[in-house]
């Protein structure tokens, strides 16, 4: 890594440091972004769902590389504006599980699905978890805030599982498939 790089990585940190925020005051102003963004790291359900839909993007190629995390996102705002807006979907959770069993099964016998298939099946899963998303929202957050916040953290994910499915990888992202489904069939056991 040049030393440039190294300057602006370890600057970036330091900005988003917590003792940065130390006056009162400041910490309010971004409650809602920081709340956001570590939504989708805060559960194991919602962190390996975002990256494997990422393995997904990237398994197929092409213009999904693009696509699905255009579809996800929109997806994932939508969902989380109704659930603000007080709407109610009551199978949200078990749609957020058989996104990881789905996926990870897809991910596992290295299936690539045609854009046709793949996008409203992306969509679909990212209204579950959008919906979920905008249910957890803290009480003091700002929606605005806290949505930008969440469209960030989940694009990270989205990106990381899109860098870990380059080519050449196809053996590492069928095990990080069996492993997600593996998860999200415990999950729906317990």
């Amino acid at each position: 890594m040049k030393s440039d790089t190294k300057y602006l990585v370890t600057m970036f940190l330091m900005m988003w440091a917590g003792s940065a925020y130390a006056h009162p005051g400041h910490f309010n102003d971004m409650m809602g972004f920081f709340a956001g963004f570590s939504h989708p790291f805060s559960g194991v359900d919602h962190l390996l769902s975002m990256f494997a839909i990422g393995l997904l993007a990237g398994q197929r190629g092409g213009k999904a590389i693009m696509l699905v995390p255009v579809v996800c996102l929109l997806a994932m705002a939508l969902a989380c504006t109704a659930a603000i807006s007080g709407l109610v979907i009551s199978f949200s959770e078990m749609g957020i599980l058989l996104t990881l069993v789905v996926s990870g099964v897809l991910l596992a016998c290295r299936v690539k699905l045609s854009l046709p298939l793949l996008l409203p099946l992306v969509g679909m899963f990212s209204l579950f978890h959008g919906y979920a998303h905008g249910l957890e929202m803290p009480f003091n957050a700002k929606g605005f805030e806290y949505g930008v916040g969440l469209v960030a953290g989940s694009l990270l994910l989205l990106l990381a599982g899109m860098l870990t499915s380059l080519k050449g990888r196809e053996k590492i992202v069928a095990y990080l498939g069996a492993a997600t489904a593996v998860v999200g069939l415990s999950l729906l056991v317990v």
